[in-house]
């Protein structure tokens, strides 16, 4: 019963994203199609579309590379705690006692840390930040 529930459930999530994903794709086929029959000078003044917007925001530098590297770091610790937690709670090894897990969960984060500093400071130093010693501490 709850096998068959969690088919549908994917079932229902695929057709939902692959219903967005044709609509989109739709709509930008129909705008590219539309670009080719224009010629070149109402090309020259028609809107920029997707990647032509964008490109100048992606490949600016961050205004806060510190704060950036410390929360890029921090969440690739989280990712890598509850990985371990997961890999532990699947293994059966959590469920002895009452609050195993949430004491395992704290030593697991607070044995993750190098993840932190070394994924925050590689990130800030790449940034071209110039106190990248002070972002291990």
């Amino acid at each position: 019963s709850s096998g068959i529930n969690a088919e549908y459930g994917v079932i229902f999530l695929v057709g939902l994203v692959a219903m967005i994903l044709m609509r989109t794709l739709r709509k930008d086929y129909q705008r590219y199609s539309k670009d080719e029959e224009l010629d070149d000078i109402e090309k020259d003044l028609g809107d920029e579309y997707g990647w032509k917007q964008i490109h100048g925001d992606v490949f600016r530098p961050a205004s806060s590379s510190f704060l950036f590297s410390t929360l890029v770091g921090t969440g690739c610790q989280l990712c890598f705690s509850a990985l371990i937690l997961i890999m532990l709670a699947v293994m059966e090894k959590l469920w002895t006692e009452r609050g195993s897990i949430l004491t395992t969960a704290i030593f697991v984060y607070a044995s993750t840390s190098p993840v932190n500093g070394y994924v925050g400071g590689a990130l800030y130093s790449q940034l071209g930040g110039k106190r990248w010693i002070m972002r291990y501490h």
